[in-house]
């Protein structure tokens, strides 16, 4: 077998926060299939074409054994994320009523509410920063509210989801700590609810039946797991680099004031040039060649979405953010497993921009300051967004 095609790609190095384009792209140029000795060894696929047709072979490319590398530590499945069709299937039925399009317009107002009352907490100040100050609340406390938990739980939310996902950094025993202490918050809210009339939609789900039979208990957490991960993190960031882009872009944020119609393209260029999910694992179920390259069976594999969606095969000039692409992006995935809250997402995404603009319009960053932008396998996005602007 020829030679493997290695390099020291690490998706949870904290360096490559500032230099994520150059290295994503250095890949997609000299190295498109790769093998990175990192956290036991996975390859990395980065071209469009192949992530999307690896995204979409469960048969050779399964989720069923973990979809981060290195694993987080959690002791149960997270369906649908970490299921392979048909059952797949099976699960995200359960789910797509309470997250399609049409459902999530019904939480447009009540998304609308959480952000008015972020924003107030600092109008009058004529300073905020925004990362944390806004994008972090807003997603948070949304899913709580959809979901039927506590609102006022969302800084507890939060830290228990920060503190699971940031384990993929360090020692099992660490990642064993965090995943069980978010295991046991999830555990105590389907607790609540199995096998009670439901009040709320976690209730609903928690409830639900595949087949006629109740969903296994531990299949139920997992599922409350994926949800409450899926629902923080990933809007979290987001909400984050879309508002960093609409400041940062020169002339952005003065076209979309003057034309509020251009605001979903503006979403769409800021998922593709900074996917909040940068990637997801696979695992070879048996032995495949990409580009000529051959992967083996057992082998971890990780789907670079963040790198797919600056391919200059499928994009043209693709580390600018240009409006009007043609091209659609895969920030939300590929294939079965593509998000199932991506909806709800786009209007979190949406509604918080032109609360925004709305309030305090003239709000741009600070002379002398800058974003400060972080990176890992699920957490690409900005850290720190200062700002200024006319107290309301």
């Amino acid at each position: 077998m020829a030679e493997r095609p290695r390099t020291a790609f690490d998706p949870h190095d904290p360096a490559l926060a500032p230099v994520q384009h150059e290295v994503l792209t250095g890949l997609l140029e000299h190295c498109p299939v790769s093998w990175s000795e990192r956290h036991g060894g996975f390859w990395s696929l980065t071209k469009f074409d192949d992530v999307v047709a690896a995204a979409r072979q469960h048969e050779t490319f399964t989720v069923e054994q973990g979809v981060i590398v290195p694993a987080l530590g959690a002791t149960t499945p997270i369906p649908p994320a970490q299921v392979d069709p048909p059952e797949h299937g099976k699960y995200r039925k359960i789910l797509l009523p309470f997250f399609n399009a049409k459902a999530v317009l019904e939480y447009e107002g009540l998304i609308r509410g959480i952000v008015r009352e972020a924003i107030a907490e600092f109008a009058s100040r004529g300073t905020a920063e925004l990362a944390q100050e806004l994008a972090h609340p807003v997603p948070t406390v949304a899913i709580a509210a959809i979901l039927g938990l506590d609102r006022g739980q969302w800084r507890e939310i939060r830290d228990l989801v920060d503190d699971y996902l940031l384990a993929a950094t360090k020692g099992s025993e660490d990642r064993r700590k965090a995943a069980g202490a978010f295991e046991r918050f999830v555990r105590s809210a389907v607790e609540a609810r199995r096998g009670r009339p439901a009040t709320d939609r976690l209730g609903v789900i928690v409830n639900s039946e595949i087949d006629g039979a109740p969903i296994p208990d531990h299949m139920v957490v997992g599922m409350v797991h994926v949800l409450v991960t899926a629902g923080h993190e990933t809007t979290i960031n987001g909400i984050a680099n879309v508002l960093c882009h609409l400041l940062t872009v020169p002339g952005l944020k003065d076209r979309v004031l003057a034309d509020s119609s251009l605001l979903p393209a503006v979403i769409g260029e800021s998922l593709r040039l900074e996917s909040p999910v940068m990637c997801m694992a696979r695992t070879v179920v048996s032995d495949v060649q990409v580009r000529g390259v051959e992967l083996s069976a057992d082998d971890k594999v990780l789907l670079l979405y963040g790198a797919a969606n600056l391919d200059p095969e499928r994009f043209e000039a693709p580390t600018r953010f240009r409006l009007g692409r043609e091209r659609s992006h895969i920030a939300f995935g590929s294939g079965p497993h593509r998000c199932v809250g991506e909806h709800l997402a786009m209007v979190e995404m949406r509604v918080t921009v032109q609360e925004v603009l709305d309030t305090i319009p003239d709000v741009r960053i600070p002379d002398g300051e800058v974003p400060v932008w972080g990176s890992g396998a699920v957490r690409r996005g900005v850290r720190v967004l200062p700002v200024e602007f006319t107290p309301v």
